[in-house]
C-alpha cells in the first residue's frame, strides 16, 4: 500500500493504510487523517494532478486537479503496523484508588492488627475505613480487592 522509498503518500493510499492498520471503515479513516492534519500531527502538501470528473450525488464536475499528500514518516509513526503495536512495550499499570486506599488502611490500622484478625473481621475493618473516607460507596464491598492486595503484598515479600 505505502511505498517505503517515497517521502509522500497519496490521499487514497493513506486512507487505505489507516483503514488496514486501525481496522476501520473508510469514513473513519478519513476522519482520523483529518484530525491528525488539523492538530498538526501529520504533515501534508497539495500537489497538482490531472483534471478529473467528480461525481457527487447527481452532480458531475471537473475538480481543480489538486491532490492532498501525507508525509510517509508521519503516517507510519501515527498509525504503526499491527506487528509494531504488538512488540511495543506496554506502560506499567497504575493501581486504582481502591487498591491504594486498601494499602493506606493497612498502614493506618497496622499490619500486625490486620494479620492477627480473622479474614471476615479484617475485611470489615478495611471496608469501614474505605467507606468512612468515601473511597467506596456505603453499599460497596472491596473484599476481593483486599484479598488481591494482601496476596500481592505477600508475593512481593517472598
Amino acid at each position: 500500500m505505502i511505498d517505503d522509498s517515497s517521502k509522500w503518500v497519496s490521499f487514497h493510499n493513506a486512507v487505505a493504510y489507516v483503514e488496514a492498520t486501525q481496522q476501520c471503515h473508510e469514513e473513519l479513516a478519513i476522519e482520523l487523517l483529518r484530525q491528525a492534519t488539523h492538530s498538526l500531527k501529520i504533515r501534508t502538501r497539495t500537489v497538482q494532478s490531472s483534471l478529473r470528473w467528480v461525481i457527487s450525488g447527481d452532480k458531475r464536475y471537473l475538480d481543480d486537479g489538486k491532490d492532498l499528500e501525507f508525509c510517509h514518516k508521519d503516517v507510519l509513526e501515527l498509525w504503526p503496523t499491527r506487528q509494531e503495536v504488538a512488540t511495543r512495550p506496554t506502560p506499567p499499570k497504575s493501581k486504582g484508588a481502591v487498591w491504594n486506599g486498601i494499602l493506606a488502611a493497612i498502614d493506618e490500622i497496622g499490619r500486625n492488627v490486620i494479620i492477627t484478625l480473622r479474614a471476615k473481621d479484617r475485611n470489615r475493618k478495611i471496608n469501614d475505613w474505605l467507606k468512612s473516607r468515601g473511597i467506596i460507596g456505603q453499599h460497596d464491598d472491596a473484599t476481593r480487592t483486599i484479598q488481591r492486595v494482601l496476596r500481592a503484598e505477600r508475593d512481593a515479600h517472598k
